[in-house]
């Protein structure tokens, strides 16, 4: 496998080897050839060359578009700092963090021209500028002005992690993680449905420069499609997302079934698939073509990534007919870990130990060139950096990650309680869209007593109460619920209450 230095060598690497492969599809069908991309991120980094930044940064927003994929790359190969913000952030919060990163120029997609102009009376040395397909030249050149380049040390990205702080990463962290996961899995073969906004690193990292790097293409999808419609119209073959929208599709493709095939036609394959597991035939495609077809009958991998997996998500989909690959990704680190085989426990990818916390339990500490060099504002991160994720690492070389450090809890007997591994069998039920699991240890019975905060999913409890429902009734059905849940939970539910606004979605009092 190729292994460049930097990212600006990826590019020029495929311009070459694969001139006219396709490297990115937009919404309407249009596609650029990695010919293309390649020079016309030359031509953004040249432009950048003569904006004059003297060292600002340069930040993104809005939806992913081809544009704004060749200004990230533009920015790559003239040496500009890039930042990709948290899309969550309100117009001055995110005018704020600008400012104080001394960004000097803002690309925009088109549904982001509000916004954009709102940063812009904020901050008022702030280039702004819009989508530019159309300037590109028209056919490939070579006649490009000399670029400063940059080198493996360089800054590249500053992604923020859900604490709002803002991790600084370079180009060897980022070629560390993009060189680990395309050397564990071949996927040249397939295209990528992108993420429809920019955001996290994960999105940014694997799902937009992991298919460039291993020369394969990338599809955009809508901002307000959703992931199963965007798959079906645009042909996708392979998909990259976080658990929660992993959980997500798979409760819409539950329940999307139902709706278009019908519940017996639905409930037989189930039946007999499980049959066949249990003796130990697996189960694919020809099982679970109506699954299939509400996707367009072409998805074939899914990479899920984040630093707890849903296991029973993913043996879902497994059981579906689909390869999903788990990916323990972390902002600060990257690609950790991934499993070597479908669904079973991942293999790390970087240099990693477990200090000891409980029993064969302990924290991952990782080391090595994969580990972002600091925080905005100079604050280094510690080497070996321990990632607060708790885990098991087995004989074979295998990780299990079991959840996270600060939210562990500990029974009497010394055996810990994951409240991540809760929270995975609660959100399985379709009338819970989420929920988060607290805890505390009861002197009395020197146990611990857990709590469940549940935010229903109001559109499937409409369908099964009524339009009109109380609030007593809801408690009791999703108690239920719970209940049908229980021998599956690795720890008894005490309690729970409701978390969020249901008055405008069928409540009554």
């Amino acid at each position: 496998m190729y292994k460049p230095a930097a990212i600006p060598d990826i590019l020029e690497y495929n311009a070459s080897a694969f001139p006219e492969r396709i490297a990115f599809i937009n919404r309407d069908g249009g596609s650029f050839s990695f010919s293309q991309l390649y020079a016309h991120s030359r031509f953004v980094a040249g432009e950048l060359g003569l904006l004059r930044l003297s060292g600002r940064a340069a930040a993104i927003i809005g939806e992913v578009t081809y544009c704004g994929l060749t200004a990230m790359l533009g920015c790559l190969m003239s040496a500009v700092p890039f930042i990709v913000p948290d899309p969550a952030l309100s117009d001055e919060e995110l005018a704020g963090m600008l400012s104080d990163m001394d960004v000097g120029a803002v690309f925009y997609s088109a549904k982001r021209k509000d916004r954009a102009e709102a940063i812009g009376s904020l901050i008022h040395d702030v280039l702004l500028i819009p989508e530019f397909e159309q300037l590109f030249p028209a056919e490939n050149f070579s006649a490009c002005p000399d670029l400063p380049g940059s080198t493996a040390d360089d800054p590249a990205f500053t992604f923020f992690t859900a604490t709002k702080k803002a991790v600084v990463l370079s180009h060897k962290n980022i070629c560390t993680a993009l060189y680990s996961v395309a050397n564990a899995l071949d996927i040249s073969s397939y295209t990528f449905l992108s993420p429809a906004v920019w955001g996290n690193a994960f999105d940014c990292v694997i799902g937009l420069l992991l298919p460039l790097y291993a020369g394969c293409g990338v599809v955009k999808r809508g901002e307000k499609r959703s992931v199963a419609r965007a798959i079906a119209e645009s042909g996708a073959t392979a998909l990259t997302c976080t658990p929660e929208r992993l959980r997500s599709l798979e409760k819409t493709l539950r329940s999307r079934s139902a709706k278009v095939f019908g519940k017996a036609k639905t409930l037989l394959p189930d039946i007999l698939g499980a049959a066949m597991r249990a003796v130990g035939i697996g189960t694919g495609k020809r099982t679970f073509r109506r699954i299939h077809s509400l996707m367009g009958d072409n998805l074939k991998i899914i990479i899920c990534g984040g630093a707890y997996p849903d296991r029973d998500c993913i043996r879902q989909f497994l059981n579906w007919g689909f390869d999903v690959y788990n990916c323990y990704f972390l902002t600060e680190c990257g690609a950790v870990a991934m499993s070597a085989v479908p669904g079973g426990r991942p293999v790390p990818l970087t240099e990693l130990e477990i200090y000891p916390t409980v029993g064969d339990y302990g924290e991952i500490q990782l080391c090595g060139d994969s580990i972002a060099d600091c925080y905005f504002g100079g604050k280094e991160l510690p080497r070996p950096f321990r990632t607060g994720d708790i885990g098991r690492l087995y004989e074979d070389g295998t990780l299990e990650i079991s959840g996270k450090r600060r939210t562990m809890l500990m029974s009497g007997e010394g055996a810990p309680v994951f409240p991540e591994e809760i929270a995975a069998v609660l959100c399985r039920s379709r009338y819970i869209s989420r929920c988060t699991i607290s805890g505390r240890f009861d002197t009395g019975t020197a146990g611990i007593l857990v709590s469940a905060s549940v935010t229903p999913d109001y559109r499937a409890v409409a369908s099964a109460l009524g339009q009109k429902y109380s609030e007593n009734r809801l408690r009791l059905f999703l108690g239920r619920e719970l209940e049908k849940l229980s021998p599956q939970l690795p720890h008894k539910i005490n309690d729970f209450r409701l978390v969020g606004k249901g008055s405008e979605k069928g409540l009554v009092k």
